[in-house]
This record gives structure tokens, C-alpha cells and sequence, in this order.
């Protein structure tokens, strides 16, 4: 077998893997679409899985990963993904670019260090680490969970003072890990609606309303990551306005989440 081939298939397994924990089945057509590669070469690859024990096939030709198609999968991804923990940490790029070139090396680093990078980032309890324009789908598995907030003024540092808006809206936040992460925050009250914007990308953008809550991209977060038992935190610029009108920059407050 050529290495590109071996390599094509841990892609497939460590994709599947990934895929099947949004959902049990996973089928050609999810790989099609993952890949953007054609039905031949999917079958291709699929049709050499199944030889290998890797996957199996039901009565209704649906696809599954074995036992060992699990593991491997689960191995291959876990090692994609403390690569771009890595190049993260150590250059400060976003999650982007951190996976783009973990991809690049993850099959031609050598087994000896690799590992000394997992007892690295396993060990370095006294280390923590900031990072940006990183979905919070990185740092957490997909679902939805609750996380607590508070929102500070801008000037204050240690210690910090709440802001006025602290009072708007309620403590936790409801966070939906997926492909494009977001969290949402709701008002203590409904009386008064205010506008919420919120800082990404060099621009304001404005929290659009779902289902009477204030959805913001979770990609927008500057992320203090502990590897310790601290809690990890995420900041973002916010500016909570109750008239109809542009974003001042003498409104800004900063909200925090706790990434727990």
C-alpha cells in the first residue's frame, strides 16, 4: 500500500469518526460531501475499509464503523487534534491555519515526537494560553450546554467591577457546540429590548434575536485556556444599547464566559 493511500483512509476513518458522533449511521453521500470527492473514489476507499475489518456493512448496505474503525478513528482524530492544539499554543494562529498545517505534518512527524507533544500539553499544568477566531467546537464535544457569565466595564482589570448590563441579562448563557458555534444570551426582563453588539472580525456586528435570546458567534470569544483545574474564560467586546442607533465606543463593556 503507497502512503497515499494509507493516509486516505486514516482521513476516511478519523472523518467518519468524527461524523458518527453527530450521528450513529454515516453514509457515502456524508463522505461525498465532507471530502467534495466523487462516488467512485468514496466507494473506493469505503470498499477497502470493509475488506479490512474497519467498517461493516447491515442488510440495508448502511455503513458502520467496527470496534477497531472506532479506535483508529478516535486515534487518528485525537492526534489531528492535539497537533493544532499545539501549533496554536506555541504560535498564537487562529484554528484555521492551526489545522491546515497540522494536516500537513501529522503524517510525517515521527512517532517520538508526537508523543513528547501529548506529555507536553498533558503536563504543563502551570501553563495557560490564549487564543482567538477559534469555534468553541475545538474545546468542547457537540451539543449544548450551559456556561456562566459576567459582564465587566472595559477600564477595570484586577479587580474587576461589573458593569451596569451585568443587571440585563440573566447569569448562564445556553451554548450550541456545532459546526458554527454560538452562544445566546437572554434578558432578565423582557420589558425593555435592547440592540447588542458585539466586537469580531475589526468590526461591530449586531447579536441577531433567536427564539427571544441574543446569538453570538462563539468564534468572536478571546479564549484564556488552563490546562490546570482553573477555569478557563472567554471575553468579547460587547456595547447593549436601548436606543435604535450606531455603537459608541464609550458603551463598551466586556462580557466573559466561563468555558466549563
Amino acid at each position: 500500500m503507497t502512503d497515499k493511500r494509507k493516509h486516505e483512509k486514516e482521513d476516511y476513518l478519523k472523518a467518519m469518526y468524527l461524523l458518527k458522533r453527530r450521528k450513529d449511521q454515516v453514509t457515502r453521500s456524508d463522505l461525498e460531501r465532507y471530502f467534495e470527492a466523487s462516488a467512485n473514489k468514496v466507494n473506493r476507499v469505503v470498499d477497502s475499509l470493509l475488506e479490512e475489518g474497519y467498517l461493516y456493512r447491515d442488510d440495508k448496505r448502511h455503513i458502520y464503523l467496527t470496534a477497531i474503525g472506532i479506535n483508529k478513528g478516535k486515534e487518528y482524530l485525537e492526534k489531528y487534534r492535539i497537533l493544532t492544539e499545539f501549533l496554536m499554543m506555541i504560535s498564537g494562529i487562529d484554528q484555521q491555519s492551526a489545522e491546515r498545517n497540522a494536516k500537513e505534518i501529522e503524517y510525517v512527524i515521527d512517532g517520538e515526537v508526537y508523543m513528547g507533544i501529548r506529555m507536553f500539553l498533558k503536563n504543563r499544568h502551570v501553563f495557560s494560553y490564549s487564543m482567538s477566531g477559534n469555534d468553541l467546537n475545538f474545546l468542547f464535544p457537540y451539543g449544548e450546554r450551559e456556561m456562566p457569565i459576567a459582564i465587566y466595564t472595559k477600564e477595570s482589570r484586577c479587580p474587576r467591577t461589573l458593569a451596569k448590563e451585568y443587571k440585563v441579562f440573566k447569569k448562564k448563557v445556553k451554548v450550541k457546540i456545532c459546526d458554527e458555534s454560538y452562544l445566546y444570551l437572554e434578558l432578565e426582563q423582557k420589558r425593555n429590548e435592547p440592540q447588542v453588539f458585539y466586537y469580531y472580525g475589526e468590526e461591530w456586528r449586531v447579536a441577531k434575536r433567536q427564539d427571544g435570546r441574543y446569538a453570538i458567534l462563539t468564534e468572536a470569544l478571546e479564549c484564556n485556556v488552563q490546562r490546570s483545574d482553573l477555569i478557563s474564560e472567554g471575553t468579547v467586546a460587547l456595547i447593549v444599547q436601548m436606543k435604535d442607533e450606531e455603537p459608541k465606543e464609550d458603551d463598551i463593556c466586556i462580557l466573559t464566559v466561563s468555558l466549563i
